[in-house]
């Protein structure tokens, strides 16, 4: 079963599953009528950028090198 994360676009509660969850999902055409529900590819895409930390380790490990162990 996939994990989902509460999300609120536009004063609506939804459900916010990954990105490749979401993109497989349009991509095979699995839904008809999109849930109201459940955020939309381009919403989730939208939630997870200001979430995903991983883009900021290099700079991390630059500036902080002493956090990681030789």
């Amino acid at each position: 079963m996939l994990g989902a994360y509460p999300g609120t676009f536009a004063g609506m509660e939804k459900r916010v599953y990954s990105t490749a969850a979401l993109e497989a999902v349009v991509e095979r055409g699995l839904i008809e009528l999109w849930p109201a529900d459940v955020a939309t590819l381009q919403e989730a895409r939208s939630y997870w950028a200001i979430r995903d930390m991983s883009r900021y380790y290099d700079e991390v490990m630059n500036r902080l090198p002493k956090l990681w162990p030789s």
